[in-house]
């Protein structure tokens, strides 16, 4: 194997797979369940003369690979609450420690944003679901970034060559 080869190794733990094999339902293509698909196995050597089972994921189990939270089915709904939780992490620590607005703007931009943002072009959510997720981010981070929140979105959401 290639990668022992090199002398690296494959951790079982970190490892599993997706199989996507179609049926037809009434002439429409559908993804085969686990279920019908499990009798398939993937196996690693390992450095200590073993082999490893690479455990088979359903299609619709969300998994973080690479940094990035996705599944087979491009179901936005977990990698969309994690971004959520990510961000709203971040304005808790501000709650509970407050930064100076500049130290608060730099986390944003440099901290946050990428962290938040890495995933995104990978993700199939439409613009409706981006809004409400970061929106409410973004709308509790607002006192912390030097902006009242409680004037309407409309002006809020501003580019700001026009506020």
């Amino acid at each position: 194997m290639l990668v022992q080869a090199t002398g690296g190794a494959v951790k079982p733990s970190k490892s599993f797979w997706y199989l996507m094999s179609w049926k037809f339902d009434r002439g429409k293509a559908v993804l085969k369940s686990k279920e019908e698909v499990s009798r398939h196995v993937i196996s690693i050597p390992q450095s200590d003369g073993t082999t490893a089972v690479i455990p088979l994921e359903a299609n619709h189990v969300t998994k973080k690979t690479l940094g990035v939270w996705s599944n087979p089915l491009n179901n936005p709904t977990v990698p969309l609450e994690k971004l959520k939780t990510k961000g709203l992490d971040w304005v808790d620590k501000l709650r509970v420690r407050p930064l100076e607005r500049k130290n608060t703007w730099l986390s944003l931009t440099v901290q946050q944003y990428p962290g938040l943002f890495y995933g995104l072009s990978s993700l199939y959510a439409s613009p409706d679901e981006l809004e409400r997720t970061m929106g409410s981010v973004y709308f509790n981070a607002l006192p912390f970034l030097g902006f009242n929140r409680n004037i309407t979105k409309a002006y809020r959401t501003l580019p700001s060559e026009y506020q």
